[in-house]
């Protein structure tokens, strides 16, 4: 008759039925959007976290790549710098000599001539063995062609000297520029040293070098004006030794300012203990008289010869520690790069 009726308890029953499936159905949507949101919000922490972690692998895997190849390339070249010393040691050598002879010519200093001539050719061809055994086109382009020519140049000029068709000055140009000549290609091998781990040690090595180069043009000179001196003092030859003499010490001041502890202390052992505090002592004496100096013409030579052949231990010495410091690199690098992928993953998990 269209009047509302009480419910019976089966009707309220349902109807509190009803409202409880209600409120558990807001609870559940309630709890799901609340899973959403911190769902939401932790992907948006993990992109977050995400970008600059993988910025930091990419970069973390630039630079080991970068030093491995570093590392690689020293160990490749290691021999053909090594190698490059040592014919510029020798070179020198024979240069010393061979000035020698050419001032004072005789059976003896032919002699001398002689065996600094076969000292010299010993690096040279351990030169181009260590440079086929490096298998990189530009130590091939470097050994076909230049080094061909030098050796040729070197072969032709020897037979001057034999034969007296050379002047004292022409010739220790010949060999101070077959010395700048193998710097040059010494800077260009060690010029791939970048980084910063091994540049401090390359600037050392060059400073060295450059030193080195500086005393053995002085001492070829140096032996050129004592066999010369009695016979009257060439203006040109005291002007040279002067000029090296003040390369040499120039050289030695900077290697001594930016050397490490270890280089400068490896020095002193080597090449800058008594023998090299000889060496200056000459040097020094003969550019202030070059005519009044007391010094023997063959304690010249010897002594000099004993601070350059300590150089050459120093040349081997900075050579391998860059290796060594470019493998602790390598190490280094290749453990903090696992330990930042796996930071990274395991941050991923957790969030």
């Amino acid at each position: 008759d269209g009047r509302l009726t009480p419910m019976d308890d089966e009707d309220a029953e349902t109807v509190e039925e009803f409202e409880s499936d209600e409120e558990e159905d807001e609870e559940e949507l309630s709890c799901l959007d609340e899973v959403d949101k911190r769902l939401s919000f932790s992907g948006q922490v993990i992109v977050l976290l995400m970008v600059p972690v993988a910025l930091l692998i990419i970069f973390s895997g630039i630079n080991f790549s970068k030093t491995v190849s570093t590392l690689q390339y020293f160990q490749d070249h290691k021999d053909v710098l090594i190698n490059l010393g040592a014919c510029q040691h020798k070179i020198m050598f024979e240069r010393g000599r061979s000035s020698q002879y050419s001032g004072n010519p005789g059976e003896e200093t032919k002699a001398n001539m002689d065996a600094a001539r076969l000292l010299t050719d010993a690096p040279c061809a351990a030169l181009v063995a260590s440079a086929h055994k490096a298998d990189d086109p530009a130590v091939a382009a470097f050994m076909y062609n230049d080094v061909r020519k030098w050796l040729h140049d070197l072969t032709v000029t020897r037979y001057a000297i034999d034969d007296h068709d050379i002047e004292t000055l022409d010739q220790l140009h010949f060999f101070n520029n077959m010395v700048f000549f193998i710097d040059k290609q010494r800077g260009f091998f060690a010029n791939v040293a970048v980084l910063e781990t091994v540049a401090k040690t390359i600037v050392e090595l060059k400073f060295a070098w450059q030193a080195a180069n500086a005393l053995g043009h002085s001492r070829a000179t140096g032996a050129s004006v004592l066999a010369l001196r009695d016979k009257g003092l060439d203006p040109k030859l005291a002007d040279e030794l002067s000029r090296t003499g003040a390369s040499y010490f120039a050289a030695q001041g900077q290697f001594l300012q930016i050397a490490s502890a270890q280089g400068r202390e490896f020095h002193r052992q080597t090449a800058g203990g008594e023998i090299g505090q000889r060496a200056e002592l000459y040097l020094d004496g003969l550019m202030k008289d070059a005519v009044g100096y007391n010094v023997s013409k063959s304690e010249w030579f010897d002594t000099l010869t004993a601070a350059l052949s300590g150089r050459t231990a120093f040349d081997v010495e900075v050579i391998d520690r860059a290796v060594r410091s470019l493998g602790l690199e390598v190490l280094v690098q290749s453990i903090q790069l696992v330990v930042v992928i796996l930071v990274s993953g395991l941050s991923a998990v957790f969030i």
